[in-house]
């Protein structure tokens, strides 16, 4: 935790918030080498703490939000599969370009 407190870190950090609203997901994605052991959104909320900064009620301007969607996908996806016989599976995601893009641009 002692990584979160340092200047560089919260300096980016004050900098990907600046940009607009930005969910503790995608917050936490940029700068996911600080630390491990933790999910993105874990980070962002630590970070978000650190700086004393508000959650905007705006749609996240990377992610469009998916991320407080991301359960009703899992389940969606889970009910699906519950037709079909399997032993194993791998999952993979696409990223749009512009997601890419706007992610990019932090």
């Amino acid at each position: 935790m002692e990584a979160f407190g340092k200047p560089a870190v919260l300096r980016v950090a004050r900098s990907v918030l600046k940009t607009g609203a930005v969910c503790d997901h995608c917050l936490g994605r940029q700068l996911a080498q600080v630390s491990t052991g933790m999910t993105n959104s874990e980070r962002g909320r630590i970070l978000r703490k650190a700086l004393k900064a508000k959650k905007s009620r705006k749609k996240c301007a990377v992610c469009s939000d998916i991320f407080r969607r991301l359960e009703k996908y899992a389940d969606n996806a889970a009910k699906r599969l519950l037709k079909i016989e399997f032993g194993t599976f791998v999952v993979g995601t696409r990223l749009s370009g512009d997601m890419i893009a706007r992610e990019e641009s932090l």
